[in-house]
């Protein structure tokens, strides 16, 4: 065992290995792609970077690229890279890399990432279980979902501030692992150059995922880390309809025929969706709404949905039950400051949300229903402060206080918060 050219370009320890001596045994597979294998391997031999966890044994998460002599191996540099920065309670972590030295030129090179956690499965697979005992999900599978609202915002806000784009959040690419929720595959991510100025990329870029891109990185347009918050937002609504007892399948032919179910074909089916759940929801549709705004403008930005969400948790019960189960302990105990959110209120046609005979759009909603609020925390223990309110959500219209907006969330049929009675 050496170290490799990479070890001087990397962050992290990266390793070559003669062909057969990699210090780590396969046990199962997790999952494949295109060009990359994951699985499970155990520590067969004392490797110097793992010194800190004691034993052989012990279980790591691997992923395997069959690399050709003529390929560059920048992206492989750089997802690596791009992994090691991020040292977050839902991102995963990257221990080392290593090159595995070939019998035969003519073969491809054996590349390796050794990441924790090992994953109990990813968000699609656990969605996939949900969605077969529809509309039944378990207590268990409920309270992981409401908590993972608040996480995976966690997660997303901490990866922006370092300036990284993710650039592919599906459920294939979160993983779950003993109830916890981590971002993984940062393999088209990259590194920020100028976060003040949102980071914008523009033209298509080489690979995405289109059922969960944004409608800018669709279009071609310019984009930058509010793209994320929308395929975030994708993955917000699938966990909403499971968590409100509808199925996937359901939601899915709804947005349209196989081949044109993309979020971004679909903007306005999706805010009717919304309308729809919203009964069962607990406010959680409110979120889904705020960052899948097709103008990105609009679309709420990953540290106010952050924010906005820690909030909830602390006036909606705080660490207990029910709806105060919004996030584990990622989101810290210090009061938020100011931040941005917004709500529909209860005047959007909810009933007849699904009947295409109800005008409902998103230019409608933007219109007429959904307006934006400023808040201020000072005090984690006390409601936020009304800073601003933007058209067209009105005071008249809809009682934007702190009692409606954070601390009482009805669960009634009738879909109505309380104090909307004093609505016109």
């Amino acid at each position: 065992m050496s170290e490799g050219p990479g070890a001087t370009q990397l962050p992290i320890p990266h390793f070559v290995f003669e062909n057969g001596q990699v210090p780590f045994r396969h046990l199962g597979e997790l999952g494949r792609g295109n060009v990359a294998i994951v699985d499970r391997v155990e520590r067969t031999a004392p490797c110097p970077p793992l010194s800190d966890h004691p034993g052989q044994g012990r279980e790591y998460a691997r992923k395997v690229l069959k690399v050709s002599r003529f390929q560059r191996l920048d992206e492989i540099y750089d997802e690596i890279s791009v992994v090691k920065r991020l040292r977050h309670h839902h991102v995963v972590a990257v221990r080392l890399t290593y090159e595995e030295s070939r019998r035969a030129e003519w073969e491809k090179k054996t590349f390796g990432i050794i990441m924790e956690p090992v994953a109990d499965c990813n968000l699609e697979e656990f969605f996939e279980m949900l969605n077969a005992r529809s509309p039944a999900v378990g207590q268990g599978e409920s309270v992981h979902m409401e908590k993972w609202f608040g996480c995976l915002a966690s997660g997303l806000a901490f990866i922006h501030s370092q300036r990284i784009r993710h650039k592919d959040i599906r459920p294939a690419n979160i993983l779950v692992s003993n109830g916890r929720i981590l971002f993984s595959n940062f393999g088209i991510s990259n590194s920020l150059s100028d976060l003040a100025a949102d980071t914008m990329t523009t033209g298509y870029p080489r690979r995405r995922t289109d059922m969960y891109c944004a409608p800018e990185v669709s279009n071609g347009e310019p984009r930058g880390r509010k793209a994320d918050v929308f395929s975030l937002g994708c993955v917000f609504v699938e966990m909403l309809t499971l968590f409100c007892s509808r199925s996937l399948d359901e939601f899915a032919a709804w947005r349209g025929t196989k081949g044109f179910q993309a979020y971004h074909l679909n903007v306005d089916r999706v805010l009717r969706w919304l309308f729809y759940l919203r009964p069962a929801s607990c406010g959680y549709h409110d979120y889904c709404g705020a960052i899948l705004h097709p103008n990105p403008s609009r679309r709420i930005s990953s540290e106010d949905l952050l924010k906005w969400i820690s909030c909830d948790r602390d006036n909606l019960g705080g660490w207990g039950g029910g709806e105060g189960n919004r996030a584990c302990a990622c989101m810290g105990v210090e009061p938020v400051g100011t931040f941005w959110a917004s709500s529909f209120g209860n005047r959007p046609p909810y009933e007849n949300a699904l009947d295409m005979r109800t005008p409902i759009s998103w230019e409608s909603a933007t219109n007429l229903w959904v307006g934006r609020t400023c808040w201020n925390q000072t005090d984690r223990f006390e409601l936020p402060t009304l800073v601003a309110v933007e058209p067209p959500l009105q005071r008249h219209a809809f009682p934007v206080t702190a009692a409606a907006f954070f601390e009482e969330v009805d669960n009634d049929t009738d879909g109505v918060v309380d104090g909307d009675e004093t609505a016109p």
